[in-house]
């Protein structure tokens, strides 16, 4: 039985960045022209997003780009790389 967790990476749509992640739309890609690339599994973005709030972790991470200034250097890094996806 398939994961809901987990997609494998030759079912991944190159088109779908927010859905997979630059990542895995970059393998998918590579892929999709014929170019090697080893078999894989995708933790699609929601997964890991669930993941994230179910430690309570998602919480923290957000408190942080509201208030970077709790994350130090590391919390104005981060709210500088998600401004950059927007």
């Amino acid at each position: 039985m398939p994961s809901p967790w987990l997609i494998a990476l030759d079912q991944v749509d190159p088109g779908q960045l927010r859905r997979f992640g630059g990542k895995a739309t970059s393998l998918a890609r590579l892929a999709a022209v014929g170019l090697p690339v080893p078999p894989a599994a995708v933790l699609p973005v929601a997964s890991f997003e669930a993941a994230l709030e179910r430690g309570g972790l998602l919480r923290q991470a957000r408190d942080v780009l509201r208030r970077p200034e709790r994350g130090g250097a590391a919390g104005e890094t981060l709210r500088r790389g998600v401004e950059a996806l927007e």
